[in-house]
């Protein structure tokens, strides 16, 4: 009994083929996703004056309908640390953790 052994080179090419097939079929936006990014399409769809109209709902409901409390604000050298991490690396309900690049280090 022989084994037949490809070619480094042709499985090379076939995988290359493969994955071209598949860009071909996969020509759409990220709006085909539950996990894309939807709001730019969302956006352009509905137009320059409703999402300038939605910009201004944001900007005037930024303290009430869209605060947020963070659980703890830390700078991103902080974030690195064992014991920060061990803390929001739980993903506990109710607690968020803001990681600030601007922050300064104490």
């Amino acid at each position: 009994m022989t084994t037949q052994v490809s070619e480094p080179r042709m499985e090379l090419e076939q995988h290359l083929h493969m994955y071209r097939q598949m860009a071909k079929i996969r020509a759409f936006g990220m709006a085909w996703g539950v996990g894309g990014w939807l709001l730019t399409p969302f956006l352009q769809k509905i137009g320059f004056e409703a999402a300038q109209k939605l910009r201004e709902r944001v900007a005037a409901e930024i303290k009430t309908t869209f605060a947020s409390a963070y659980t703890k604000d830390v700078s991103l050298a902080e974030a690195l640390r064992l014991e920060e991490i061990a803390v929001y690396g739980r993903q506990a309900t109710g607690e968020k953790y803001l990681i600030n690049p601007n922050k300064e280090l104490r």
